[in-house]
């Protein structure tokens, strides 16, 4: 297991951000066999952008995980906030989502996807 470490996302994690959802996208668009998935020019501003606000509306987190002084991943989390009226017909006290994970392929299997989901779950 590698020596890992989490921390949360800042301003100057965009440039890196961008980069991962494009990997992230590009790897999910491949196993799609009708090519509905969007890819291409604009895509990292537009899809980032899109995930931000997403964040900025609910109670957020985003986090980075970091190897050796570089980022290995991420994750974007949320607790949903429900209306009034949605409280009438949910029991639950919490709902948490995580609504983007990414963890680059050189990092995969040493233990950074597991330090990004236990900090997601600490957040919730």
């Amino acid at each position: 297991m590698e020596n890992v470490s989490i921390r949360e996302y800042i301003e100057s994690d965009l440039p890196y951000l961008r980069e991962a959802l494009v990997k992230l996208n590009d790897h999910i668009a491949a196993a799609d066999p009708l090519r509905r998935i969007f890819t291409g020019e604009g895509f990292k501003e537009l899809y980032t952008a899109n995930m931000l606000e997403l964040c900025e509306r609910q109670k957020k987190k985003k986090f980075i995980c970091e190897s050796e002084g570089a980022a290995a991943g991420f994750t974007a989390c949320v607790i949903v906030e429900y209306s009034s009226f949605d409280k009438l017909s949910y029991f639950g006290k919490i709902e948490g989502r995580i609504i983007e994970f990414f963890v680059e392929e050189s990092h995969r299997g040493t233990g950074a996807a597991q330090a990004l989901l236990k900090e997601a779950e600490d957040f919730f």
